[in-house]
């Protein structure tokens, strides 16, 4: 299965448990995920041995509570693992917390935006483009900036669901284009 179809799938779970549990998701719990799923990925044997066939699964069903006792998880979210598992899709969890953020984001018109400039942007700089995000997306917006100089001038900002880019190197893709056509 690729990535894409995964996270099609995880997306899926995550929108039922946003649909059924998202009472429970109070800051603290949300918390929670971040380091659940920032242990998941530096620990990678966690999910091989919950995938491992040639370990029981009562032993992996064990695994499942410890992690949650470690974490002090919710138990709407130990019954999401619990589903992930017993449908064979417990590799997909990082995926499912990503998805719960999204639908939790989402719903609270939450967005965090990849700003992107050719240069160092001054901090009224950043703050008119937070603006002109906030002006045309509406909501909250987060932003983290980073400097890319194949950009060669100009500005690209980037979230899950917008992108906005003014740049040369925008402008020479799009002559590209026309000249290939």
């Amino acid at each position: 299965m690729n990535l894409d179809t995964k996270k099609i799938i995880a997306r899926k779970y995550a929108q039922a448990y946003m649909h059924v549990y998202e009472h429970d998701l109070t800051e603290t719990e949300l918390d929670k995920l971040i380091v659940l799923k920032k242990f998941i990925s530096v620990q990678s044997a966690v999910l091989f041995f919950l995938t491992a066939t040639a370990i029981e699964d009562v032993v992996k069903m064990r695994g499942i509570t410890s992690l949650v006792e470690k974490f002090s998880l919710c138990d709407s979210f130990k019954k999401l693992m619990f589903l992930l598992f017993m449908n064979r899709r417990i590799d997909f969890l990082p995926l499912v917390i990503d998805g719960i953020f999204f639908f939790y984001n989402k719903k609270r018109k939450i967005e965090t935006f990849s700003i992107t400039s050719s240069h160092v942007l001054m901090e009224n700089e950043l703050r008119a483009l937070q603006q002109f995000l906030i002006n045309n997306v509406g909501g909250i917006i987060f932003f983290r900036h980073t400097i890319d100089k194949q950009l060669i001038a100009g500005i690209r900002m980037l979230s899950d669901t917008h992108l906005w880019e003014y740049s040369i190197a925008k402008q020479l893709r799009a002559v590209q284009l026309l000249v290939h056509v």
